[in-house]
């Protein structure tokens, strides 16, 4: 399955497949209607939450331009206009964290059932029709250890960069962590307390402009110890 790592293609890629879940579908997958509904709620609360997001970083840019209008417009007898807060829609069920996970293995649940075909995941949109993937472009990493610190290198190509992904080892898995326009990246997270070690993962995807393209590079993994 091809669940998305990027939280706005996430959100389109959960709204896909909900919107075909009527009540046979759900009944052919053995879906009852408790894991649906939850299901829903994390969508709706996710869109919530980004849009919230949205709002207010057009809030606070609205208080930086206020604040240069402020300054730096000739004096004109104009009085100065505070940014407005942004008004939210009325809040929907709020969910638990690890959105994610349990879309994942909501979708796991139908791609193990007895009823499911890969064409069926390729129209929920959980899954890649090899017959539109004639290739594959994804970064090939390498990572060593520069001055106790993972140095990250790859083929930079005619792509803007690498999106990075990161696992720490603290359960957590594969966060979202930085992204990098050179062919080389030094993490410089603080390193484990002296005297223990830990396995750091990674996975890069390339960027064309701020937007992923390709899919994600194979794991490497290094381990770092404290100093």
């Amino acid at each position: 399955m091809d669940i998305e790592l990027g939280i706005g293609p996430l959100h389109r890629q959960m709204g896909n497949l909900l919107s075909k879940m009527d009540a046979a579908t759900c009944a052919k997958f053995d879906i009852d209607k408790a894991e649906l509904a939850t299901e829903i709620d994390d969508y709706n609360f996710l869109g919530w939450a980004l849009g919230a997001k949205t709002a207010y970083q057009s809030y606070s840019k609205s208080w930086t331009d206020f604040v240069e209008h402020l300054v730096h417009d000739d004096d004109t007898n104009i009085l100065a206009i505070l940014p407005t807060l942004p008004t939210l829609p009325a809040l929907p069920a709020v969910s638990l964290v690890g959105i994610r996970d349990r879309f994942e293995k909501f979708c796991k649940k139908i791609a193990n059932h007895k009823n499911c075909t890969q064409a069926i995941l390729v129209n929920l949109g959980v899954a890649s029709d090899p017959a539109s993937k004639p290739s594959i472009v994804k970064p090939v990493a390498k990572v060593k250890l520069e001055a106790g610190h993972p140095l990250i290198s790859y083929k930079k190509g005619d792509f803007t960069g690498v999106r990075i992904y990161k696992d720490s080892g603290d359960g957590k898995g594969f966060v979202r962590f930085d992204k990098s326009n050179l062919s080389k990246f030094k993490d410089d997270s603080p390193l484990p307390p002296a005297g223990t070690a830990v396995i750091w993962r990674y996975r890069l995807i390339f960027l064309q402009g701020n937007t992923e393209v390709g899919d994600l590079s194979d794991i490497i993994e290094i381990t770092v110890a404290g100093i």
